[in-house]
Order: structure tokens, then sequence, then C-alpha cells
């Protein structure tokens, strides 16, 4: 009997501490990942100032490679760098790598949670704003009309994302001079 306690609570303390160091690496990598998130952010900023974008994609190439390999355990964390790098490359005009990445990201959160989620949301709104950057106005609506349907389903009407997701839609209809469904849209 002693020895079959003594290897339950050896066993414990092992499965212990394996799950705090995980629960540690994981957030870490958190950590890291909004760590380089709001470095990326910025990137609109240098953008705005005339700066060379050579050496921007460059690295964001190289990082969008390297969570090909490191991060593909990792769903949440890649699907939230994917965001981040699909919104640097929107911003610098590279329009095809945005695309790439935002729909990983979409891929990966749909995965995770299901359709119906505020993060699958947020994927198809950037997916709308890139298919306005490409002039293609149907094709943006089809993605805010996702974008907007979302939220009201599962998030609270207080969530600040509803009215700028509607407001991104009633966009889209004014480039199609439906001006009208604009005015009802935004008075919701």
């Amino acid at each position: 009997i002693a020895a079959t306690t003594l290897a339950i609570v050896a066993g414990l303390i092992v499965s212990t501490s394996l799950y705090l160091r995980a629960e540690r690496e994981k957030e870490t990598a958190q950590q890291v990942a909004t760590f380089l998130s709001s470095m990326l952010e910025g990137v609109g900023a240098q953008v705005a100032q005339g700066r060379d974008t050579a050496l921007l994609r460059d690295i964001l190439g190289k990082t969008a490679e390297r969570i090909d390999t490191e991060l593909a355990g990792d769903p949440e964390i890649e699907a939230h760098l994917r965001h981040t790098l699909g919104l640097a490359y929107h911003e610098i005009g590279g329009f095809d790598e945005a695309e790439t990445q935002w729909n990983r990201a979409l891929e990966l959160y749909r995965g995770l949670r299901g359709e119906d989620d505020i993060d699958v949301a947020v994927q198809y709104s950037n997916l709308g704003s890139l298919a306005e950057s490409r002039s293609d106005y149907a094709g943006a609506e089809q993605y805010l009309k996702k974008a907007v349907d979302i939220p009201e389903r599962v998030a609270p009407r207080s969530d600040p994302r509803i009215p700028e997701f509607q407001a991104r839609l009633a966009n889209e209809m004014v480039n199609q001079a439906r001006y009208d469904e604009a005015r009802v849209l935004l008075e919701v």
C-alpha cells in the first residue's frame, strides 16, 4: 500500500509540475504574441512617413515562415499573429499576403471555435476591407455581411465592434450607390 501511495503521490507531483510548466510556456507565448502584435501594428505609421517597405516585407515574410514551422502546434497564437501580419501587409499594400494571412487566421479561428465567434467576424471584416482596397465592392459586401451577422448572434449589443462592422458594410453600400440601404443599416 505504501508503494502504491508513493507512486500516486509521485505521479501527482510530476503531472502538476508538467501542467504548471505548460501554463508558464503558454503565458510566455501569449506575451510574445502580444509584443509582436503591438510592434507590427506600428507599420502603418512607418509607411505613412514614406519609408521604404522592402525590408519590412522581407521581415514579414520571414515571420510568416517561422509561424508556419514554430507555431503549428498552437493555433490560438498562430491565428492571432496571422491576423496581425495581415494588418501589417495590408498597410503596406501587400494585398495578396494579407489575404493569405487572414484566410489562415479565419481557418484557425473557425477550427478552434466554430463560425459563431467574434474573432471569425473580425477576419471576415478584414477580408471585406481587403476586397474594398481592391475595388471589389460586391466581394467586400459579402464578407462584411458575415462580419455583421456573427456578432449580432453571439456578442452583447454593447460590443463596440458591432457598429464598426455595420459602418464598414454601410460604406460598401455607399460605394455601390445604395444610399437608402446604408442609411437603414446605420440607423439600427
